[in-house]
């Protein structure tokens, strides 16, 4: 088997379908042997029924995950897995026509040092209203684009879970997610990072993230996610993955809380106030201001 393409999925039967649907239509290399791992991490919708549909169309491999999570269902594709090159993406996309051909290419340039993604073009439900305020989103809203030059990533750029690949024996050596991170229904919090946490561990034995922007994918983005909750809820997220970097040199502290941290925090809290109350532009501050409410969570709790 030479591609493994993973997809997790839960209660998104609608979406899915547009998806398999985009995936029938991709050119497949000549001579390349490829498969579709479906994970349904315990869905009670129509997910069974819709992956049923394109089982003549599709090499599909559907298997049921019932632990919750989306680093479990992503471990059990990984489980199943027979491709020597696994490509990562989510139920939500549409991949351009040459996105299997395009990261089979670049993973027989070089199918030992390096890892690859795309860029990511948001597909909105409706027109954004307010720009300046999907900016603030997460790339899973706003979406991410490097420019049009294949290019080694820096420090600090990852790309997200819906359009990157890397190769099987790679993906091994690590030990696939941690299934202490990302998304997890079953919480009451919002947890992120799984994808950076991988990608590290990645970089860490030696291989180098390749930006391919030719292997682009347009994801849905629902108007559920263009509010101000949302992308505040996913900064608060990012605090509590990224903690680690603002306890590295902080010797004064409040409640193990570095003294810095609870400064800034009440800052942008009251500037976004203030901002709201004479009608200036406030989201960027309370955007901060709950970043930095997810670090201190996160340190406080241990």
């Amino acid at each position: 088997m030479n591609i493994s393409v993973t997809l997790p999925t839960l209660n998104n039967f609608k979406r899915l379908s547009y998806t398999l649907d985009a995936f029938s239509n991709l050119v497949v290399p000549v001579g390349v042997e490829w498969e579709l791992i479906v994970a349904d991490n315990n869905s009670s919708d129509s997910t069974k029924k819709v992956v049923a549909k394109f089982f003549h169309k599709l090499p599909i491999k559907y298997i049921f995950e019932p632990n919750p999570g989306v680093s479990c269902a992503r471990n059990a594709c990984l489980c199943n897995a027979k491709g020597e090159l696994i490509i990562f993406t989510d139920d939500d996309v549409i991949p351009c026509v040459n996105w299997l051909k395009l990261y089979w290419q670049e993973y027989l340039l070089d199918p030992n040092n390096l890892f690859w993604g795309g860029p990511v073009f948001s597909d909105f439900e409706i027109p954004p209203m307010d720009m300046a305020l999907i900016s603030l989103g997460p790339c899973s809203v706003k979406g991410l684009n490097w420019g049009n030059d294949k290019k080694v990533l820096g420090a600090n750029e990852y790309f997200i879970g819906a359009n990157w690949a890397a190769p099987s024996r790679a993906i091994k050596m690590v030990g696939g997610f941690n299934e202490q991170l990302g998304l997890n229904a079953s919480l009451k919090k919002v947890i992120i990072g799984e994808e950076n946490d991988l990608m590290n561990r990645l970089q860490a034995i030696g291989l180098k993230p390749m930006y391919i922007p030719s292997c682009s994918i347009q994801h849905f983005v629902p108007k559920s996610k263009m509010t101000l909750e949302h992308i505040a809820s996913r900064a608060e997220a990012s605090g509590r993955f990224s903690v680690d970097w603002a306890l590295e040199s902080s010797p004064v502290r409040i409640l193990g809380v570095p003294r810095w941290m609870w400064k800034k925090t009440i800052l942008f809290f009251l500037k976004s106030k203030l901002k709201k109350l004479v009608n200036k532009n406030w989201t960027a501050d309370y955007v901060l201001y709950r970043q930095l409410l997810g670090c201190i969570k996160k340190i406080r709790e241990g």
